[in-house]
């Protein structure tokens, strides 16, 4: 009796209910829990963990439910739990966003103002401060896009700049496009004849070269590959090659090989140790001891050797279908030239 007393008194004392946050899965407290009108139901920290992170990624509108295929709107309910200058903040993030995604408006210039002017005229007058500011969204910054490697946003027409990685990128305002040509996702589009495509679209004769002859020009794939990559993605990669182009073409022409040989041998090293350490993740107070610390040794040299072997395999397998892409790439290039 005396037990059931005491659990009556905790319970109305914290208000425990019998549901659970669907993050955490906690049993919810009645004082710290979040019940959406959708019927999802969080404990306090982790909805403001949530909203905190999509503010930290700028993915805020449209700030939704976080349980899949919920698409019911948090932002008013974001009034009642939030701090007053997290929700203001939230509610500038919203507007900018807003904005962004909006191609007719751009942000006033005026120091501390965060309205935005309208239209497409040459002269935008702001909302809020009705300071008239020159319209700087042109399409066409050629001078701008072709001196930093950067592509405009196809619905924003902001301009986006990504020195490495893959072509796709996606812009603040959502829109996922290809780096490299501007076109959309939701566009037909092929990464593989984009990648092998110099700027104005049409396979370059570097790219076409090095493919039919890439058995004759193994030794010099250094060469080629910096300036395939430097002709159809980003002249600014090695920016110091843009001075002096031929003195550094010259010598990358002539280290060629022994780049190529370093890397065939540094590369298996590199790998294997990886693969090692993949195999001993969370192992790490054992390999403190020298029978795990010795095991670790006795792989690490067939995982180099396997590693050695895969990359031959991999590069043989590689010179057989380049001939072959560049054939097809050369073909495709005729026949443009003939049509134009």
């Amino acid at each position: 009796m005396e037990g059931d007393q005491n659990s009556k008194s905790y319970s109305s004392q914290y208000d425990i209910t019998e549901e659970q946050c669907i993050i955490c899965y906690t049993v919810l407290i009645r004082a710290n829990a979040v019940y959406c009108k959708c019927g999802h139901n969080f404990c306090l920290d982790c909805m403001k963990e949530y909203i905190l992170t999509k503010m930290d990624e700028f993915d805020v509108y449209p700030l939704e439910c976080p349980v899949p295929n919920c698409h019911k709107s948090l932002y008013k309910m974001g009034k009642d739990f939030l701090e007053k200058d997290i929700y203001k903040k939230l509610k500038i993030y919203r507007k900018n966003k807003l904005c962004m995604m909006d191609p007719i408006k751009q942000f006033c210039p005026q120091i501390n103002c965060n309205g935005y002017g309208e239209g497409s005229e040459k002269y935008l007058k702001c909302n809020m401060c009705d300071v008239r500011f020159k319209q700087t969204r042109d399409p066409g910054k050629e001078e701008i896009l072709n001196n930093c490697s950067a592509t405009q946003c196809p619905t924003c027409n902001n301009l986006v700049i990504k020195p490495f990685g893959c072509m796709t990128v996606r812009c603040l305002c959502d829109t996922e496009f290809c780096l490299k040509c501007g076109k959309s996702s939701t566009d037909s589009h092929k990464y593989l004849n984009c990648a092998a495509s110099n700027l104005e679209g049409m396979f370059s004769w570097w790219t076409i070269l090095f493919c039919i002859y890439s058995i004759i020009l193994v030794p010099f794939t250094p060469f080629f590959i910096v300036n395939i990559y430097r002709a159809n993605w980003d002249r600014n990669y090695f920016f110091f090659m843009n001075e002096h182009l031929i003195f550094y073409n010259i010598l990358l022409f002539i280290f060629s090989p022994m780049i190529l040989v370093f890397g065939f041998f540094y590369l298996p090293f590199v790998v294997g140790w990886m693969c090692v350490e993949a195999v001993f993740d969370g192992k790490t107070d054992k390999t403190k001891h020298i029978f795990w610390f010795l095991l670790k040794v006795i792989i690490y040299f067939p995982a180099v050797l396997l590693c050695f072997v895969g990359i031959l395999l991999g590069f043989g397998l590689l010179l057989i279908i380049l001939p072959l892409m560049g054939v097809a790439y050369l073909f495709v290039r005729i026949n443009v030239q003939t049509k134009y």
